[in-house]
């Protein structure tokens, strides 16, 4: 979408959402991290296909739901497990390459 998710009006202290969520600070998608997971899905469904076209909706979906337990690519959570977590970033940002790859043919 090419824009941030995150708006500092004026002289705001605190962060607001950008009109590009469609929320405002009131709205319940801002209260835990799943419901905000789920809007920035059901955000990207509706609008990116229009945008990037529906092989680039379909990495990104991929990315947000990278932890569901349903996900095909990333549902292996050991395959993910180390101490340091170094490990871990490498393997997801090699996971999601594979998968931008096969998905962009």
């Amino acid at each position: 979408m090419w824009e941030p998710f995150v708006s500092c009006e004026d002289d705001a202290t605190i962060p607001v959402p950008a009109t590009v969520l469609g929320l405002t600070l009131k709205d319940t998608e801002l209260s835990t991290p799943v419901l905000m997971k789920e809007h920035l899905v059901a955000l990207a469904k509706r609008v990116l296909p229009k945008v990037t076209g529906e092989r680039y909706t379909a990495i990104v979906v991929n990315c947000l739901t990278c932890w569901d337990q349903d996900n095909a690519d990333f549902g292996d959570q050991s395959e993910f497990e180390d101490i340091d977590g170094v490990s871990v970033g490498v393997r997801y940002i090699e996971k999601v390459r594979t998968c931008s790859v096969i998905a962009l043919g």
